[in-house]
This record gives C-alpha cells, sequence and structure tokens, in this order.
C-alpha cells in the first residue's frame, strides 16, 4: 500500500486488488478523507497512472514546503 498526496488536499490510496491479473486498486478521497472513487487498473494501465501520481504528489509536497 502507498499513499499519494494531491495538490487540492486530497489523497489516493493503492492496494493491491483482490482482483485477478495483479490489478491495483486506486481509492481516491477528499480532503475530509471521505472515499470519492474506486478504481482497478492492471498493467500499463496501472504503471501511467502510478506515474501520474508521483508526479501530483511531488507538486503537493513541493506546495506543502513553499507555505
Amino acid at each position: 500500500m502507498a499513499t499519494y498526496n494531491l495538490p487540492n488536499g486530497g489523497t489516493v490510496q493503492t492496494y493491491r486488488s483482490a482482483r485477478p491479473y495483479m490489478a491495483i486498486e486506486f481509492v481516491t478521497r477528499n480532503a475530509e478523507g471521505d472515499t470519492i472513487s474506486t478504481v482497478h487498473k492492471n498493467g500499463q494501465e496501472s504503471l501511467y497512472m502510478l506515474a501520474s501520481l508521483r508526479s501530483a504528489d511531488a507538486i503537493a509536497c513541493r506546495r506543502k514546503s513553499s507555505v
């Protein structure tokens, strides 16, 4: 499991999915911690999603450190 911060204050948590084919479950939460979406991705799609989340997390961390 990993947690990625979003610039809008929300987070995305990743979990190994119970679905077959090594899927990853992405759970998006708003700033208050409420779940707003759950998505399952596998293969190449999950790699693109993880790369985007790493970028968003880096932006969010830079914003927090500059405040």
